[in-house]
């Protein structure tokens, strides 16, 4: 079994949840980009409690052990032969695309895009039960920072807070929007016995002059 796709703890052991809405958009896109979908998947994945974990139905305000994200994004970008970072990207752009016109139409509409762009890794606690949000901003700029993440997800929620947070600005209005990964560090701490990671992003744009 390859490390990305083992469990650092048994499922539903841990504190980490997530809403259905996010197993939703993951199922949603396995059917659109991978012909046999989930079952195709999952025939990649050699754990038995992430297949059956996976095979439920989801409920999109229902919540739900965020660990197996790991593994099932892993199996899928292999499967689809992209790195990981990239097709979490991808799909974080897909999510923004889909939520933030509903969800998150009055902050686009209440915020300039230095504002928004602070609030943004907030979020995150709409989807999640876990992760602390802080931003550093300046003109044309900010970087932000979403800490308490299990060590196992970093990765993957890297690439897709790096483009949610894309989308979010372009459809702010925002100009020439670049959203980069800093890093994921590990923090020296651990939450239900696992260990915790930070990550960085940095966003830039065009300003007016």
């Amino acid at each position: 079994m390859e490390l990305e796709e083992r469990l650092p703890a048994p499922i539903g052991t841990t504190a980490f949840r997530v809403k259905g809405h996010i197993y939703l958009k993951m199922m949603e896109n396995l059917e659109r980009t991978l012909e046999g979908g989930r079952d195709r998947l999952l025939e990649r994945i050699e754990d038995p409690a992430i297949c059956d974990f996976a095979r439920q139905r989801f409920l999109g305000g229902a919540w739900y052990d965020a660990l197996p994200m790991g593994p099932l994004s892993h199996a899928h970008a292999r499967i689809v032969g992209i790195a990981l970072h990239p097709h979490c990207r991808e799909r974080g752009r897909i999510v923004a695309s889909q939520d933030v016109p509903g969800i998150y139409k009055a902050l686009l509409r209440l915020f300039s895009p230095a504002l928004l762009v602070s609030r943004l890794p907030r979020v995150a606690t709409f989807y999640f039960n876990f992760g602390k949000a802080t931003a550093e901003q300046g003109t044309g700029r900010a970087r932000t920072t979403l800490g308490g993440l299990p060590y196992s997800l970093a990765p993957m929620l890297a690439g897709v807070v790096e483009g949610f947070i894309a989308v979010a600005l372009e459809q702010s209005g925002a100009k020439g929007v670049v959203v980069r990964t800093l890093d994921a560090t590990y923090e020296g701490q651990s939450t239900s016995g696992v260990p915790t990671a930070a990550v960085r992003h940095e966003s830039t744009w065009k300003t007016d002059g």
